[in-house]
């Protein structure tokens, strides 16, 4: 007969500790295993006027952005979400009209994968918290961050923009000389295109990586380029 072994504080903690977390990842794998089995999707369509700023903030998912003729801040993808629907909030004011989405379960999955198209020339403020953000064509003011995910430009004729990234790769590529540009990573690559037969006035660096500059520079110039990188590689060539 094996003798019982004797209740050490130690072991006394052990169970009080190991016990209740057993049970704690048993219940959230349990709810996970629930999460993904309920997965169901919904589309997405806005048709909102817009009289100033556009504002998006997408929490996780793909977004891509472009112009549109009209006056019209035309929104269209695709939802996924587990157990609970996800929502999508807009709110229309005289200045601003602006378009979120949110996830109200926090297991399984929830994302989006939408296109919005702004008229000419609205000034955009654009966020995504994980995934890939395109911008297309866009001319007015851009403001871009993107938590985790690359940030995509091309064809781009605004004459002010800034993007930011936490982690991800970052390329603008302009059609239009820009009068500043203003990019910060975290920890990716980025590069940018300028249009020819100006001269830029480029500042910044990266710490951990290398920076290639093939512009014309000039301090004196007004279009300024401001860019820096925590942990990645810089290039900025026509």
């Amino acid at each position: 007969m094996t003798d019982r072994l004797p209740m050490t504080r130690g072991r006394v903690l052990a169970l009080l500790i190991g016990v209740p977390l057993a049970l704690a990842l048993i219940a959230l794998t349990a709810i996970d295993e629930v999460a993904f089995a309920g997965i169901a999707s919904y589309y997405v369509g806005l048709n909102l006027p817009v009289h100033g700023t556009a504002q998006f903030s997408v929490g996780s998912g793909d977004l891509t952005v472009g112009q549109a003729a009209g006056d019209r801040l035309l929104v269209r993808g695709k939802a996924r979400y587990s157990l609970v629907r996800s929502t999508v909030h807009r709110s229309i004011a005289p200045s601003v009209t602006s378009v979120s989405t949110h996830c109200e379960f926090p297991f399984g999955i929830c994302d989006f994968h939408l296109r919005a198209s702004l008229p000419v020339g609205t000034r955009a403020l654009i966020s995504d918290g994980s995934g890939d953000l395109t911008l297309r064509g866009l001319r007015g003011t851009v403001n871009a961050t993107n938590g985790s995910g690359d940030i995509l430009g091309t064809g781009l004729a605004s004459a002010v923009v800034t993007a930011s990234a936490g982690s991800g790769d970052i390329t603008l590529a302009f059609t239009q000389v820009p009068s500043r540009v203003t990019i910060s990573d975290g920890s990716g690559d980025i590069h940018l295109i300028l249009p020819r037969d100006v001269t830029y006035h480029v500042t910044g660096g990266t710490p951990a990586g290398s920076m290639h500059v093939y512009v014309a520079t000039n301090t004196l110039s007004p279009h300024k380029i401001a860019v820096s990188d925590g942990s990645g590689d810089i290039l900025i060539t026509h």
